[in-house]
């Protein structure tokens, strides 16, 4: 049943062996848009409006063209062969690829705003829809072949179903192994879906974000912050960190005589909150995301004390022409490679991505 409450999706896969690429297709298209017809004619509601405009999603343009020449008259013809009179006038419908102009995207996305009757059709999209379309009236996709990555394919499903629920078809090509393979574990991979999400799209505060992120945070709250939840923040943090001649002048050693400050002790405090905030799913475990915090404090206040130098310890150190010479908070791979020591290793520079940079020499 629908739960306006807890909005998800059912997931149904279909695979035709036999049957080609085209057949299963207009069947697919010409039974969800004419049920959904049918139901409305009895008991039009907003329930029902969810599911009025269809959703064609395509991992490719040429694959979506083929699509529209069926929509266009093969599946017509097969809700009238089978709905005679009673058939549905799938008259409208919306392209949302890279052929569409981006002056007309607002308009397009307008459109299917608007509900049923007067509702479009169907929509035809590739990869465009799985980004900045949140149009909650959504709930009816057929999916056409599976995406090369778990995150396109969460992120274009996620566009449906967000208001009381949503109904996903897989159309698999039993002439694809890839597409074959999903089908055969479809059950088990839509059960542990997000283990499988890449890690490009990890959620916020999961382990791999927290393992490479919150150090590099504790930097950035220190130097940029002037005070952290009232508590004002020395301006020492601030003092810019300069090149000398060949000398560095930085102030990273000074986490080594000031571990315990206030506006230290405070941040795994700030941290452990916001990831209290998160949604219960999401949440890491009670007073896991401090401990990290500290723990990654703890690293380089051991590395402050260890090399006590504004020379030798500094907060990051520019090495695209050069070797690097120093130690530092913020590492890179270069460092890590001469056998420097670095407080946060590999820093990232974007925590949309928490993989490794991978260096190959030949």
């Amino acid at each position: 049943p629908l739960n306006s409450q807890r909005p998800g999706r059912l997931y149904v896969a279909v695979c035709a062996p036999g049957k080609g690429a085209q057949t299963p297709i207009v069947r697919i298209w010409s039974a969800l848009l004419q049920s959904v017809w049918v139901r409305w004619q009895t008991h039009p509601s907003s329930e029902l409006d969810q599911f009025y405009t269809l959703v064609g999603y395509f991992n490719a343009l040429r694959e979506l063209a083929g699509a529209l020449s069926l929509y266009r008259q093969d599946i017509p013809e097969r809700i009238r062969f089978r709905a005679g009179p009673a058939a549905r006038q799938i008259d409208s419908w919306l392209e949302l690829s890279s052929r569409a102009s981006s002056l007309d995207l607002p308009g397009l996305l307008q459109k299917l705003t608007v509900t049923a009757p007067d509702a479009q059709d169907a929509v035809l999209a590739t990869s465009m829809f799985g980004t900045g379309v949140d149009i909650d009236r959504l709930g009816l996709m057929v999916v056409h072949g599976q995406p090369k990555t778990t995150a396109s394919y969460i992120q274009a499903t996620g566009r449906v179903g967000r208001q009381g629920g949503g109904l996903v078809v897989t159309f698999f090509r039993a002439s694809r192994p890839r597409d074959l393979d999903h089908y055969e574990f479809f059950t088990g991979y839509h059960r542990a879906l997000y283990r499988y999400v890449e890690p490009i799209t990890v959620a916020p505060f999961s382990p791999r974000a927290r393992e490479r992120g919150l150090g590099p945070l504790a930097v950035i709250l220190l130097r940029q912050a002037r005070a952290l939840e009232g508590q004002p923040v020395d301006s020492e943090w601030r003092v810019q960190q300069r090149l000398d001649g060949k000398r560095y002048f930085s102030q990273a050693r000074r986490m080594g005589s000031h571990r315990h400050d206030p506006e230290v002790r405070l941040i795994p405090e700030l941290m452990e909150k916001r990831a209290r905030s998160q949604p219960v799913g999401r949440r890491p475990l009670l007073d896991a995301t401090s401990a990290e915090a500290s723990s990654e404090l703890d690293r380089w206040t051991s590395l402050a004390k260890q090399y006590d130098d504004t020379n030798r310890f500094v907060y990051a150190e520019p090495a695209y022409s050069s070797e690097p010479e120093r130690h530092v908070v913020l590492g890179d791979a270069q460092h890590r490679s001469q056998g420097l020591s670095e407080a946060f290793e590999n820093t990232p520079q974007s925590l949309r991505d928490v993989e490794e940079t991978t260096g190959f020499k030949s």
